[in-house]
């Protein structure tokens, strides 16, 4: 089974804590400064983006229960206002309101 992104992050920064302890011992398998300086700096890219990632999707949280309440009030005042073309325009008209005929 494929592991998730969480699960995922969580081995690498073990991983990246335990390469960092052991940097010596495993450069003499090729885990340069270099190859570490770039591992441990991408690491924290990922980890910076998905913050990133993490706030916008509160935002668009934020700004979807605001467009709902803002339809609301939308969709309150559009039934006022097709109750009163129903009780003064004929219902042959109602269509050039956007209303279905049926009473």
């Amino acid at each position: 089974m494929a592991l998730s992104y969480a699960d995922r992050m969580d081995e690498i920064t073990v991983m990246v804590d335990g390469c960092t302890v052991h940097q010596e011992r495993l450069s003499k398998r090729g885990l340069t400064q270099e190859l570490l300086a770039r591992f441990i700096e991408q690491h924290g890219k990922v980890r910076r983006v998905n913050s990133e990632q993490e706030a916008l999707k509160a935002r668009l949280k934020e700004k979807s229960a605001e467009l709902e309440a803002e339809c609301a009030i939308l969709f309150k005042i559009a039934a006022e206002i097709r109750k009163i073309i129903k009780l003064e325009m004929p219902q042959e008209s109602w269509k050039e309101f956007g209303i279905q005929a049926k009473r």
